[in-house]
């Protein structure tokens, strides 16, 4: 008892000398030391004894009023716990602190190390491939060499057609077409071979210890390269059609219904996902092939674009159309100012005009069926201005507004408006067929287009019409404007020469699925004169001789790819068959 007194005393004096010291602007540390003297010990100069003279320390009142306590002495115990965690919490953060930045340093350390190892291996390879180099001299063999790192990488560099399909389904010349793409596999334009980095071969000792690289023509014809040539670009590649040559691109776009097309098609996995229904003469027509366009300007390889319908046939090899096609600069459609009477400007309403688009100065009209350059493709891709015009304010139908019937195509004046506001008139052929060919013909039921005093319409060939004489027909049709003159001696001659144009197409390729060998290749892959000639130049059509046909029905399919395979019609657009003439010769005779 004697000695808890004592402790609730100490308690007692250290409350008082805080409160009276706290009230002086004393410090709660010399508060505390003053409560915690011990009774009798002396006090330090200027200090003022606690409570005035001493009343001795065995009152009954000085006990009584110690025993009481004072919850004040509690608020000064926790005062110097909370400054002594403060302390402590100080010391523990910069501690942390110190420990971050000793290991950011050794971080920093580290990269500089690893950076400067890097640069002595890259300095060491460097050395080596040097030494190799010279050791092995600018004409060794580097066959000889098979470490694992060995290879030769191909890389031809020539762009590409995109075939657009413009079908509601069925496309019922999908085995001609697929026979025609199997005819430009392995061709490859020698021009794409001639780059710097058409070939580059690395080769490695057994070891693995020393490189060489080498491109261009140092390694055209190295015997890896040789190998890699007939392997990755010819024939054996792939087993599909579309895969084994290097010329084209298919696009497809059908019902959205349709699931796919059936190998060995080459229309197989080749319908582009976003379709809707497109009706002949809705705006659906203009925006399912604005959607192809999208679809192929995706690879960044295809620059010229051409609309296919499902009764379209090439009239060409495909290494006549694809050499044809890229060496015209400027795009098969109808962009130049013609005649009202032709231009049919009654089509068109004043709702369709905008800040950029005026109808009265920039209406055109072309065939559904053209071919782009990639600028013009482009162009067509981002526009929303006038495509959103065409697809709210043209149709076929009763105009409230004008009081009478109006017809407005999307497809035929949507394409060659947009590009005559970009004053691009001049970078197009002029040639409302876009480049297929087709037959007028007299329709009923105002099925067709108004033309002189009667209405005409494409004429659809049956099995009956196709023959020799009609393809070559076909390949000689000139287009030209109502308001422009006709010249029938021109005309006759103007596509005649296809056979020569043919055969320069020809003689412009290199064919991967040829053999080559080391003993061949210094005259063709390894002369820069032989991959830069162009066999082709001064040799192609006129732009305006159609490229493609239509309209040949699906009863009509089997006939035209019959005739194509004739050896005595020779139209050289698939490789003839001798027992197919024999079989099949009586039938057009």
């Amino acid at each position: 008892m004697v000695l808890a007194g004592a402790h609730m005393a100490l308690g007692t004096r250290a409350t008082r000398a805080h409160r009276r010291f706290l009230l002086q602007g004393a410090e709660p540390q010399a508060a505390l030391q003053a409560a915690t003297r011990p009774e009798g010990a002396p006090v330090p100069d200027g200090v003022e004894p606690e409570g005035g003279p001493s009343r001795g320390s065995g009152g009954s009142d000085g006990a009584a009023a110690d025993a009481g306590g004072d919850p004040a002495a509690a608020e000064a115990g926790r005062l110097l716990g909370l400054r002594s965690a403060s302390a402590s919490s100080r010391t523990s953060n910069d501690e942390a602190r110190q420990q971050q930045q000793n290991q950011k340093q050794q971080q920093q350390q580290q990269q500089v190390q690893q950076q400067q190892q890097q640069q002595q291996q890259q300095q060491q390879q460097q050395q080596q491939q040097q030494q190799q180099q010279q050791r092995l001299g600018p004409d060794s063999d580097l066959a000889t060499f098979a470490a694992a790192d060995t290879h030769c990488a191909v890389t031809p560099s020539h762009p590409k057609v995109a075939l657009l399909f413009l079908t509601h389904g069925d496309l019922p010349h999908d085995t001609l077409w697929t026979a025609w793409l199997r005819e430009a596999r392995g061709l490859l334009p020698r021009r794409s071979l001639l780059g710097g980095e058409a070939f580059c071969l690395k080769q490695c000792d057994a070891e693995g210890e020393s490189c060489v690289q080498r491109c261009g023509r140092a390694a055209a014809c190295n015997p890896l390269c040789l190998d890699a040539l007939q392997r990755r670009q010819g024939a054996d590649r792939s087993p599909s059609v579309l895969q084994q040559q290097h010329l084209f691109s298919v696009y497809v776009h059908a019902r959205p219904t349709l699931k796919d097309y059936k190998e060995p098609s080459a229309f197989a996995g080749r319908l582009i996902p976003d379709r809707m229904i497109a009706k002949p003469g809705t705006p659906a027509m203009a925006a399912a092939a604005k959607k192809l366009l999208e679809a192929a300007a995706l690879d960044p390889r295809n620059e010229r674009f051409v609309l296919v319908g499902d009764t379209t046939v090439p009239l060409y090899h495909p290494a006549l159309l694809w050499e044809q096609l890229i060496s015209e600069e400027r795009s098969r459609i109808d962009a130049c100012p013609h005649a009202d009477s032709y231009l049919q400007r009654q089509r068109y309403t004043p709702a369709l005009s905008s800040d950029r688009f005026r109808p009265g100065r920039h209406w055109r009209r072309s065939s559904q069926w053209w071919v782009l350059n990639r600028k013009h493709a482009d162009l067509v891709v981002h526009d929303t201005e006038v495509a959103g015009l065409f697809k709210k304010h043209c149709y076929v139908g009763l105009d409230e507004a004008a009081g009478r019937h109006r017809e407005c195509v999307s497809d035929q004046h949507y394409i060659p408006s947009l590009l005559a506001m970009y004053g691009l008139d001049n970078e197009t052929t002029c040639d409302a067929t876009g480049g297929t060919a087709w037959t007028w013909e007299p329709t009923a039921g105002g099925a067709g287009e108004q033309q002189g005093s009667g209405e005409l319409g494409p004429k659809s060939y049956l099995p009956g019409h196709v023959t020799p004489e009609l393809i070559t027909s076909l390949r000689r049709r000139v287009w030209r404007a109502p308001d422009e003159a006709p010249d029938a001696a021109s005309d006759a001659t103007l596509c005649a020469a296809w056979t020569a144009a043919a055969g320069a197409a020809r003689e412009a390729y290199l064919n991967a699925t040829t053999k080559l060998t080391p003993a061949s290749c210094p005259a063709t892959l390894g002369s820069d004169a032989f991959l830069a000639a162009d066999p082709f130049k001064g040799a192609g059509l006129d732009s305006r001789c159609p490229l493609l046909a239509r309209k040949f029905t699906a009863p009509a399919a089997r006939w035209v790819h019959r005739v194509y395979r004739s050896c005595s019609a020779a139209l050289g657009v698939l490789p003839c068959s001798q027992r197919l003439d024999d079989r099949d010769n009586s039938w057009w005779a």
